[in-house]
């Protein structure tokens, strides 16, 4: 029912899920916020746990699903104990594990069991993550001039963003195609460059990941350099020289965009993980008109993404 290239995708999707997840965690390590952040880590939980389901990943189903039930135990609590805290970011290692076909054990054990008898050094895996300072974003620079790589590097590393450096198109485009690396929240693009011009980075990227934002770096662009790159889907174009303030503008509100199709794609593949089963429970009660709202509602999230595509490729078209 389901093809690898849609698992596979649900695998990248679930990193950042975890990553989220992991950062609410440390959140209530430092007793910031326990509704909002402890919700923050169910929701992970629960929605890795229906698109497992779904996409028959049992193992990290069963796994997340655990994890679901016994993070509920604590809901009444004003606060976190760091054992347990401990235990979940281990709980959420585990995930990572599966995904990547490793065989690994778990102690599963029972919310009495974890806070009566703690195992020693619980709050040093907190100690340890905490002390890795969450970036704003992570980003990709991409120029043959070592200069230009460096200054823009220093310019978004004290602005708080994380940055990967390469020296031409090929080996970003090597790197972005690697399903095991990370994807960026933005890219920041020399035009032109050797074994691959920006243009052409452009187009390929837009095949593996559309919502991407990339912004271009150039001298000089030509009308129909712009008028191209438009029709591609850039984010924007940096003119060199540049000015701090102006790349900092920029890559913030690219990732802003980049994390807002996040969430809507997210938001349909969770519509898409729960539909499946709340449509047969519905159909059986006789709920046709529910059933009929809610597939409106899910087309409609579509027809959302489609149109926002369609504006970043200067497509103003009316249906």
């Amino acid at each position: 029912m389901f093809d690898n290239e849609m698992i596979d995708e649900f695998k990248v999707e679930v990193l950042d899920i975890l990553l989220e997840a992991e950062s609410a965690l440390l959140d209530l390590s430092k007793g910031n916020n326990f509704s909002k952040k402890y919700n923050e880590v169910f929701r992970a939980f629960h929605l890795i746990k229906g698109g497992a389901g779904m996409l028959g990943l049992e193992e990290v189903q069963k796994h997340t699903h655990f994890l679901e039930n016994l993070l509920q135990e604590f809901s009444d609590s004003e606060s976190m104990p760091e054992v347990a805290i401990d235990y979940f970011l281990k709980g959420i290692d585990l995930t990572r594990s599966i995904l990547d076909g490793e065989n690994v054990s778990f102690d599963y054990v029972s919310k009495d069991e974890l806070v009566k008898n703690p195992k020693p050094s619980s709050n040093i895996e907190i100690a340890n993550r905490n002390h890795s300072k969450k970036s704003l974003g992570y980003l990709y620079i991409v120029d043959d001039e070592v200069d230009i790589r460096d200054i823009l590097n220093d310019i978004v590393e004290q602005a708080g963003y994380e940055a990967q450096c390469f020296a031409d198109g090929l080996q970003a485009f090597e790197a972005i195609s690697d399903k095991n690396n990370q994807r960026p929240d933005c890219i920041l693009l020399d035009m032109s460059m050797p074994n691959m011009s920006g243009m052409e980075f452009l187009k390929r990227v837009q095949k593996i990941d559309p919502d991407i934002p990339v912004i271009f770096i150039s001298g000089h662009l030509s009308k129909a350099d712009v008028i191209e790159s438009i029709s591609y889907g850039v984010y924007a174009i940096l003119e060199k020289p540049f000015k701090p303030v102006q790349v900092i503008s920029l890559v913030t509100n690219a990732v802003k965009k980049n994390r807002i199709m996040k969430l809507l794609n997210r938001s349909i593949k969770f519509m898409f993980y729960q539909f499946s089963d709340l449509d047969s429970f519905l159909a059986s009660e006789g709920k046709h008109e529910i059933r009929r709202v809610l597939k409106s509602e899910i087309e409609g999230l579509i027809q959302m993404k489609s149109k926002l595509r369609s504006l970043e490729k200067g497509d103003n078209t009316d249906d």
